[in-house]
């Protein structure tokens, strides 16, 4: 991620003081419009907080991508949105 995106994508976990479910997801943009909405940005937000904890929690970018994409051919999702949806 771009470093002058990185304070503006913070952990949940650095915005509450308490911890949640929740707490290893991205906070997504706040925008008025869908097209903002809907932008790569906020969109990779989305994606990233539906993916499995135990792929959050990996601290390794190669880790991370190697287990990501192994993820995503074992579940083929036919869209973006279904995988949202699931």
């Amino acid at each position: 991620m771009a470093a002058r995106y990185t304070t503006m994508t913070a952990p949940i976990l650095d915005l509450q003081e308490h911890d949640t479910r929740h707490k290893t997801d991205l906070h997504p943009l706040t925008c008025r419009t869908n097209l903002a909405k809907n932008n790569g940005l906020n969109m990779g937000i989305a994606l990233y907080n539906k993916l499995p904890q135990n792929l959050k929690k990996l601290d390794m970018k190669h880790t991370f991508k190697k287990k990501a994409k192994k993820f995503s051919l074992q579940n083929v999702f036919y869209s973006v949105d279904e995988y949202l949806l699931s």
